[in-house]
C-alpha cells in the first residue's frame, strides 16, 4: 500500500484507495500525512506540468523524484526519498535559483539562496516537494 501511495504521489496523481486502506494500522498515520503534504501544496499541483525527469541528470540511491514545470518559469520537484537519510537531486543544467521551498511530511521551510545550482539538496522526509524559485515572485 505504501508503495503504491508514494508512487501515485509522485506523478502528480489523485490519490485512490479502497475504503478501509486509510485506517490500516501502520499505515493510517503516514497515509494522512500524506495527503496533508498534498493539500499544502495544492497550487503548485493545479499549475504545474508534469515532465516527469526531463531536467533532471541524477539522483542519490533510493531517491525518485519527477519534474513538474510552473507557468511563472518556475518549477517543482515532487521527490521520494525511500532511505531514512538526506540525499541530492543533480540538475541537467546549472540554474539560478532564489528561494527554495520545501515541503515535507513533517513541516515546511524557505531557504533563501540567490545562486545558481545543479544541486539540490533532498531532504530525508519520505515524501517532500522541492519548489524552485527562480526569480523574486
Amino acid at each position: 500500500m505504501r508503495y503504491q501511495l508514494c508512487k501515485m504521489y509522485i506523478l502528480g496523481n489523485i490519490f485512490w484507495t479502497y475504503d478501509h486502506v486509510p485506517y490500516t494500522p501502520g499505515f493510517k498515520d503516514f497515509f494522512h500525512q500524506a495527503i496533508s503534504l498534498r493539500n499544502r501544496a495544492a497550487d503548485f499541483f493545479a499549475e504545474g506540468k508534469f515532465v516527469d525527469d526531463i531536467g533532471i541528470k541524477c539522483c542519490s540511491k533510493d531517491i525518485i523524484a519527477k519534474l513538474f514545470e510552473l507557468p511563472n518559469d518556475d518549477s517543482f520537484l515532487c521527490v521520494w526519498n525511500s532511505s531514512d537519510t538526506a540525499g541530492t537531486i543533480t540538475l541537467e543544467n546549472s540554474t539560478y535559483i532564489s528561494e527554495i521551498k520545501e515541503f515535507t511530511l513533517t513541516g515546511d521551510k524557505i531557504i533563501k539562496i540567490n545562486k545558481k545550482l545543479q544541486d539540490i539538496e533532498c531532504p530525508k522526509s519520505e515524501l517532500s516537494i522541492i519548489v524552485l524559485h527562480k526569480k523574486n515572485n
